[in-house]
């Protein structure tokens, strides 16, 4: 509607701005060069979007498949420096990336009995005690991050997924080479 409305104010405009008269059927012809030279454009537009794209895809470095295989977790396990969480928690999936061209690193999903600001507290106050540094300005009421050396945690607690628990915790691990 918009393209039909545009067209008709372009032919309005050259008759107004024209003092010959143009008959109907030179009107339509206008009308038909106007769509041929917006279509001609558009095309043009696509292809030097689609000769960009393929230029960028042809300078990205190649990624290995290989890096980006993953093992699923069946169960908890414990995280190297990581304090084991002592209230609620139940398992519920998990992730290992082996190849990981940062390091090998792994996702927990778990759930807790516990609300979510006990488990962001503890998980706070536990990391500090065992000698990891706190990334402040990645923690908020629903995240605490940390580092020690080459290790870098990040918890994220959330309200529950399901209505037997207090909330949900993810864990990423990354063991930094």
């Amino acid at each position: 509607m918009f393209r039909v409305i545009s067209i008709a104010m372009t032919l309005l405009s050259a008759c107004v701005a024209s003092p010959a008269a143009y008959s109907a059927g030179e009107m339509q012809n206008i009308g038909r060069q106007q769509q041929q030279q917006q279509q001609q454009q558009q095309q043009q537009q696509v292809s030097t979007l689609t000769q960009c794209v393929s230029s960028n895809s042809q300078q990205a470095p190649k990624r290995s498949e290989y890096e980006f295989q993953s093992q699923a977790i069946a169960q908890m396990i414990e995280l190297p420096e990581v304090p084991k969480y002592t209230g609620q928690m139940t398992f519920v999936t998990g992730t290992y990336f082996p190849n990981a061209k940062s390091g090998g690193s792994y996702t927990l999903k778990l759930r807790s009995l516990e609300y979510q600001e006990s488990v962001r507290d503890w998980y706070h106050a536990a990391l500090q005690q065992s000698g990891w540094t706190i990334e402040k300005l990645m923690c908020n009421e629903h995240t605490v991050s940390a580092w020690k050396g080459k290790l870098l945690v990040q918890i994220i607690i959330t309200p529950p997924s399901h209505q037997r628990f207090r909330s949900d915790v993810l864990i990423r691990y990354r063991n930094g080479s």
